[in-house]
This record gives structure tokens, sequence and C-alpha cells, in this order.
């Protein structure tokens, strides 16, 4: 009976241990985040995308400014001298190259919430072309308040809960092994 008895505290002692134990912790001359390369940057704003057989265009809304990524449709190489046109409704606008090889235009109609269709106009050495692509800008987000902030607190509760829990259960163990000795 005692056998039986030293094998629950043990499964007991290894479940508290499994509750409790939290994520892994980077400590001093561990930290191999240094050693990884910076993560590309991603566009958060809304999006335009059009292709055609010969080109590939991304436009990405930043505050009020379009920002524009054009490549060979085929080798996804950047088109960085190309001359660009944009038109929705009454807007009309030529992109200025800017020295990273994407393109910049003043878009602040654009950024009104809503769906604009965009046509662009593209003439890049033989290829000349007309791509169009639609805007689809939503209403502006609140802030994240200190509700977000608090969101990573959650998961490091629930693994004191858990502990607790299985704090609780080697308890009862240990009771019920005084009582039947």
């Amino acid at each position: 009976m005692k056998a039986m008895n030293i094998r629950s505290i043990a499964s007991a002692l290894a479940a508290a241990a499994l509750f409790a134990a939290g994520p892994a912790q980077a400590h001093e001359g561990h930290d191999h985040a240094a050693d990884l390369p910076p993560l590309p940057l991603q566009a958060t704003g809304p999006r335009l995308e059009a292709r055609s057989a010969d080109l590939e265009l991304l436009a990405v809304l930043e505050d009020r400014q379009l920002v524009i990524y054009l490549d060979h449709f085929a080798s996804n190489v950047p088109i960085t001298d190309a001359r660009l046109e944009l038109e929705s409704g009454d807007w009309s606008a030529k992109a200025q190259a800017r020295p990273d090889g994407s393109y910049v235009v003043d878009a602040a109609p654009l950024a009104a919430p809503g769906s604009h269709p965009v046509v662009i106009t593209v003439e890049a050495g033989d290829i000349v072309d007309l791509l169009n692509g639609e805007l689809q800008v939503g209403a502006p987000q609140p802030p994240a308040g200190p509700a977000a902030e608090r969101a990573g607190v959650v998961p490091r509760s629930g693994w004191v809960l858990g502990g607790l829990a299985a704090l609780g259960v080697f308890g009862v163990l240990v009771m019920r092994i005084r009582r039947s000795a």
C-alpha cells in the first residue's frame, strides 16, 4: 500500500512541477535574438494590389500618402525608374520616386473611409500599361487602451493558478495518506 502512496505523491509532484513551470526565459549570455536578422517591416495600412502580364504593383496607404512598390511580374525584380500617374474620381497625381526604389504620392482624398477605385498608368522603359485596383479604407481604429496592455498578464496568471491547483491536489493526496496510515 505504501508503494501506491509513493507513486501517487510522485505523480502529484510531477503534475505540480509541470503546472508551476513558466515559459523559458533567456538569461545573461543566452540572448540569441541579437544573432537573428531583423524582420522585414509589415505594411499595416490599407492596400491596393494590381497586376498585368508584365507588371505587379502594391500600394499601401501610410498616413495620407500612398507608398507604391512596382516590379516585373515574371521575375519580381523591382522597377525603380518608372513614371506613375494615378487617378481616382476627380483626384489625380504623379508619383515621385524614392531612394529605396519605391514611389510615393500624396493621397489625402483616398484616406477617407470607403472604397476607392484607382487607375494607375505605368511607363517603364518599353512597357506602357494601365493597372486597375481598389483601395478599401476602413474607419480609424481607436488607440489601444489599458486592457490591451494588460493582455500579457493573463497567461502568467494562468500558470500561477495552475500551480496553485496542483498544490491543492498534492495537499489532498497528503491528507488521504495521513488518514489511511
